[in-house]
């Protein structure tokens, strides 16, 4: 058979785990240092002479009718370190140790889900086909071998923390052995999606638990699996590729860069009001966005005879609060935070309901916290991600039956800071 009559064949098989499109996740953006690890993924590959099968992961969140939290992967460097597992066959345990993430507690309420981002793929060099009876070894002319020899496979484990116990199997896909590009080696629940979402088991409510990735393989290559995690990207990747792994178009790429480089320069915006410098964070710009950037917070002075580029001094304080009043003790200036807490009504509160207007100048895990004067928290309200601009959440507080007084509402960050708070009275 001709080389050429495989060409359309070839791309039918890598459509074929992407037959439609949906729409691709929210972006949230990596601006913020305390929620930069969320932004890293576990990306594992099975290796053969000129193919390879790949599965990347992340992106854990929890989420329940009231609240969305984020989990992040255990850190174990900070990128380019590649661990390889024994050439063992069945589960790759060298790898245990880093395929996982940091603890966590399940919701107290039924009928929550975990959410994540896996992609499963292969790839070979175009000019791989399966074997002829003629052909040499290592390939016909112009052509290499079709050699996925391994069955890999990645299990995603609910594990109780206490024992290790596995208390559910999430997800389980993988990629048969094959040497046939014809065929549709993938397995597993739905292994060409790629945004995740499986139901939290029931009767696990409060438990400290965490997920375990676990890889496997059989076959006759002589080395096991490697893994890698990737330095913090600057968004989801779940925002920039649908449902199905198709990376989304120029323009819809486009569109969700710029609104990355606005929230950056709100962010360094607000930073220098606050703190009279910029922010020290490595963002990557695009030639156009560096000019805005610069040109918007810099400026060029004639200093002993020589051009000098400084920092243009903030504006004066225009009394609006960002983030808390809290002072950073190596810097002693404020800390500015992702989201913030604009207003508390009605105050005094007669009724059982309160609402709380949240701002913020991009996406970020945060939770509201109910104590009193005393310091003493009386319970957690309300917690989920806050979209950027912010957002108005009614808290019912009819179940803790307050007594007349001065109570404390504490915004807190994924990391259980308090980086704002009101007080409001209670007054029937």
């Amino acid at each position: 058979m001709k080389t050429q009559d495989f060409l359309p064949k070839l791309i039918i098989l890598f459509v074929l785990i992407s037959p439609f499109r949906t729409q691709a996740a929210d972006p949230q953006f990596n601006i913020e240092e305390s929620g930069r690890q969320w932004f890293r993924y576990l990306d594992f590959q099975n290796k053969f002479q000129y193919s390879a099968v790949d599965y990347k992961f992340g992106e854990v969140a929890v989420a329940t009718n009231n609240e969305t939290y984020r989990v992040n992967m255990t850190p174990w460097n900070s990128g380019g370190i590649t661990v390889q597992n024994s050439g063992v066959q069945g589960d790759q345990n060298d790898l245990l140790p880093h395929s996982r993430t940091e603890n966590f507690s399940l919701p107290a309420e039924e009928g929550g889900h975990i959410n994540f981002y896996r992609a499963l793929g292969m790839w070979a060099p175009s000019n791989a086909f399966p074997p002829e009876p003629d052909d040499p070894p290592g390939g016909g002319p112009g052509k290499t071998p079709w050699d996925v020899s391994d069955k890999t496979e990645w299990e995603v484990q609910l594990r109780r923390v206490s024992d290790e116990a596995i208390l559910a199997t999430l997800d389980k896909v993988g990629i048969e052995s094959h040497t046939d590009p014809y065929s549709n080696p993938y397995y597993g629940t739905q292994p060409g999606d790629v945004n995740i979402s499986r139901p939290i088991p029931a009767g696990y409510g409060g438990e400290r638990v965490y997920l375990q990735i676990v890889p496997r393989r059989w076959g006759p290559t002589p080395y096991g699996i490697s893994l890698m995690m990737d330095p913090p990207h600057w968004v989801n990747i779940s925002a920039i590729v649908d449902e199905s792994g198709t990376e989304l178009s120029a323009n819809e790429a486009e569109s969700i860069r710029q609104q990355w480089f606005e929230a950056v320069m709100q962010y360094s915006s607000d930073v220098k009001q606050e703190t009279g410098r910029l922010p020290q964070r490595p963002w990557l710009f695009w030639p156009h966005e560096q000019q805005v950037y610069s040109e918007s917070f810099f400026q060029d002075e004639w200093v002993d005879g020589k051009l000098c580029r400084s920092e243009i001094p903030p504006p004066a304080s225009s009394g609006r609060g960002v983030g808390d009043d809290r002072l950073d003790n190596a810097t002693s200036r404020k800390v500015v935070h992702a989201a913030t807490l604009e207003s508390v009504s009605p105050n005094p509160l007669s009724g059982n309901v309160l609402t709380v207007k949240t701002g913020g100048y991009t996406a970020s895990s945060v939770q509201l916290e109910l104590i009193t004067t005393e310091g003493r928290s009386l319970g957690r309200l309300w917690r989920g991600e806050n979209p950027r601009g912010g957002q108005s959440i009614n808290l019912d507080l009819s179940r803790y039956s307050l007594a007349n007084g001065t109570y404390v509402l504490a915004l807190k960050n994924d990391r259980e800071e308090t980086i704002a708070s009101q007080t409001f009275v209670v007054q029937d």
